[in-house]
């Protein structure tokens, strides 16, 4: 598509490539956590695992007495990717919902001290109506979004914010995830393994 305005490129599939390494990372981790192999994106961020790699500490499991680097699902697929190169005997361990608790509190604390950008401060909304002509506020906070649509009523609807995602306004999908804090703590020690709870 060209045109006097148009500056940007449509989006094609044929740009995109499958990751072979990532995806089989993805499998060990749902294996080390006990989750089915068809879970989805969306149910691993709801189940937000935390691991540990067992190649970094030299196939030593979490004894309660050792500190080991922790990592969100997505950290660890690119820490395999790009530390490990992929191996495929790279192992996982997944945290203890009461170790995951405290890894998950260390992460906000730590972000907490750099003044990390929070969900309401994030700028990673846009406005539908905006795109595509000059004029584009770019991404916006959601305080920013909201305030744009007080100047701009035609735009969407302020007290409707909810019927209005996806239509009026969007999360951009250019804008990845922030990666986790760093942490390193000790985690208790592993509990004998359990039987996961779906059918193969």
């Amino acid at each position: 598509m060209t045109g006097r305005g148009i500056y940007q490129k449509g989006w094609s599939h044929d740009d995109l490539v499958f990751d072979e390494l990532a995806s089989r990372t993805t499998l060990d981790i749902l294996e080390a956590c006990g989750m089915s192999t068809m879970t989805t994106v969306a149910e691993l961020d709801e189940r937000d695992p935390r691991v540990v790699c067992l190649r970094c500490s030299f196939g030593a499991s979490c004894d309660g007495e050792r500190s080991m680097r922790v990592m969100g699902w997505r950290e660890a697929v690119n820490h395999s990717v790009k530390i490990h190169f992929g191996n495929s005997v790279v192992k996982w361990e997944c945290l203890s919902p009461m170790d995951t608790a405290e890894a998950k509190r260390l992460e906000a604390v730590e972000a907490a001290k750099e003044d990390y950008p929070t969900p309401a401060t994030h700028r990673v909304w846009r406005c539908t109506g905006c795109m595509h002509h000059a004029h584009d506020q770019g991404r916006m906070t959601w305080a920013g979004l909201q305030a744009h649509f007080r100047q701009n009523p035609t735009h969407g609807n302020v007290d409707d914010m909810e019927a209005e995602l996806n239509k009026r306004y969007f999360k951009d999908p250019d804008m990845t995830r922030r990666p986790l804090h760093r942490i390193k703590m000790v985690q208790g020690k592993k509990s004998p393994p359990t039987t996961p709870e779906y059918e193969s």
